[in-house]
């Protein structure tokens, strides 16, 4: 079972990634926030653009090519035991915090702060390689991760709201982790109350 202390420590580090975010962005001039528009038709975008993602995740948990097939054997053993045991709620809360605080870092500071200085593809591969290094669990992980970088890049680009990529990234953590959860014979979920 999950000690309550890891999902804090979770929580408390994708938190300080938005208090990075937001120094980095005063340091640089790019306040990442302020590229998020609350808007209605954002949260649908955002929605929708979860599904190639979650497709996507589904094709590599059940491909079984090596590097693929040691990858999820990785994760079963050393990512999925950090969240055995945790709450519906404590799920939502450390999916949307680092839904908030990886997009405000990697696509509202990084892709815009690299933006004004380069061709904007470029940049969009450079924060996602870099997106794909702050995951580097395996080697193909960090790929996978690089690659959903820069498609959550894409969406900001596309649609000029980081909020687009903030509900894309939260809602597809929180469904992959309960997808993978529910993967294991004895997850151990606890009822929502918890």
């Amino acid at each position: 079972m999950m000690q309550p202390k890891t999902i804090r420590l979770g929580i408390l580090f994708e938190a300080s990634l938005v208090a990075l975010a937001w120094f980095l962005g005063w340091l640089l001039g790019i306040p990442p926030l302020d590229q998020v528009h609350l808007r209605w038709e954002a949260v649908g975008w955002g929605s929708l653009a979860t599904v190639p993602a979650l497709f996507a995740m589904l094709v590599c948990t059940r491909l079984p090519w090596g590097a693929l097939r040691r990858l999820m054997e990785e994760i079963e053993l050393h990512v999925v035991p950090l969240f055995r045991g945790a709450s519906t709620f404590q799920l939502i809360v450390l999916s949307l915090v680092a839904g908030i605080g990886e997009e405000a870092l990697f696509r509202g500071v990084l892709l815009g702060w690299l933006g004004k200085f380069m061709n904007p593809w470029l940049a969009l591969g450079i924060s996602g390689v870099l997106f794909g290094l702050g995951h580097l669990i395996t080697p193909t992980y960090a790929l996978l991760a690089g690659m959903l970088g820069c498609y959550l890049g894409f969406l900001v680009m596309s649609y000029d709201n980081l909020l687009v990529a903030i509900v894309a990234h939260a809602l597809y953590d929180y469904v992959a982790l309960n997808y993978l959860l529910g993967r294991q014979p004895d997850h151990g979920r606890l009822n929502p109350g918890n």
